[in-house]
């Protein structure tokens, strides 16, 4: 498993999302640097903002609640994951990408409240299509431990989604 491997699994050719060496970086580029131990989840434009946003592919769970040793199986027991990296730290953050981005931030976020459902023990704060999460194979400054890509798996339709039914907006009869 590779970086290059990783990102384009999570992201299509001539996308760009903003890498950073600080969890308040803004700037759009094609490819991370070495210094970089961020990147946002999803593709944008311009900087980084939920509203340029191009592509509504990727979400983002992390679990700080739980021993680390827990997290992994708490997870996949619940949900399909795409990517599973280690923060250097506490968490794993795990990446579900979609093989069709849903159209709207709107649709996202009806994702986002049913993996949430499914997994309560998740962040909230991780809610957002512009979240940033840890490089893998980078190197955690504070901790000095290699951010380590545990697992690359496919891309994962909806339909595979547990809770994948409440994501469709409810119709006049069934309100």
């Amino acid at each position: 498993m590779t970086r290059e491997k990783f990102l384009q699994r999570l992201f299509e050719p001539g996308e760009s999302t903003c890498f950073s060496s600080n969890p308040y970086g803004t700037e759009i580029k094609n490819a991370p640097s070495q210094e970089d131990v961020y990147f946002s989840i999803n593709p944008m434009h311009t900087s980084r903002a939920d509203s340029n946003v191009t592509s509504y592919r990727n979400f983002l769970l992390e679990i700080d609640s739980i021993p680390l040793n827990q997290q992994i199986e708490l997870v996949r027991n619940k949900l399909p994951v795409t990517a599973i990296t280690f923060s250097g730290s506490k968490s794993y953050h795990f990446i579900i990408s979609l093989i069709e981005p849903v159209n709207t931030e709107t649709d996202y976020r009806r994702i986002v409240r049913g993996l949430m459902e499914a997994v309560p023990e998740a962040d909230k704060s991780t809610k957002n299509p512009s979240r940033l999460s840890r490089l893998p194979f980078a190197v955690r400054p504070e901790t000095g431990l290699l951010q380590e890509l545990v697992y690359l798996g496919n891309r994962v339709s909806l339909a595979e989604l547990p809770t994948a039914k409440p994501y469709h907006e409810p119709t006049e009869k069934s309100k």
